[in-house]
């Protein structure tokens, strides 16, 4: 009996969202479309996201936010929510240092939404984990809503557990922030 490759032997991911409601739903669909980007969109995606990143680096942060927008257009027209591993692992970066720009110009909502939607894409994303618990943590100081300082030790939490002792030494920090409040 010949076994279906599996969606690792295939290089494609699945976003966290969509798993999720596979499993809580009981779905077991017989074929999930792959959505992914042909070669040019593909360049173009990491030739804005480089351009944003420099930006970035520059501290011209409303600049590195309209470049990475100018990315993300790329993927809107698709539902990229199953794709290959490389081409959604560049949407998460590009969404995760988009939020970071909106974070360092204090604006929080802005930066809740991209940091939720690469959570949404990629539940196990450390990175994007820190982002969101530095924006709870800035809204807690702004409402104190206990709310969004539990979901920040949550998330800080999670990345405890992570095996990059950098990510692991931020979130101790960022968690005895938390624990000060």
């Amino acid at each position: 009996m010949e076994v279906a490759p599996s969606f690792l032997d295939r290089e494609v991911m699945i976003a966290a969202s969509v798993t999720r409601r596979l499993v809580a739903e009981e779905l077991c669909p017989p074929t999930i479309r792959i959505t992914g980007l042909d070669d040019s969109y593909t360049t173009d995606l990491i030739y804005l996201k480089q351009k944003g990143n420099r930006h970035f680096m520059a501290k011209t942060y409303k600049a590195a936010i309209d470049a990475f927008e100018d990315a993300i257009d790329y993927v809107c027209m698709y539902h990229f929510f199953v794709a290959p591993c490389n081409q959604i692992l560049e949407v998460v970066n590009i969404l995760s240092n988009q939020a970071e720009c909106y974070l360092r110009l204090h604006d929080y909502d802005e930066a809740a939404g991209c940091v939720t939607n690469v959570i949404i894409l990629d539940g196990d994303y450390e990175k994007a984990r820190i982002t969101r618990a530095k924006v709870e943590l800035a809204s807690y100081k702004r409402k104190s809503s206990l709310l969004v300082l539990v979901q920040a030790c949550v998330d800080l939490d999670n990345v405890l557990e992570s095996s990059d002792p950098y990510y692991k030494e931020t979130a101790r920090i960022l968690l005895d922030e938390a624990n000060g409040f």
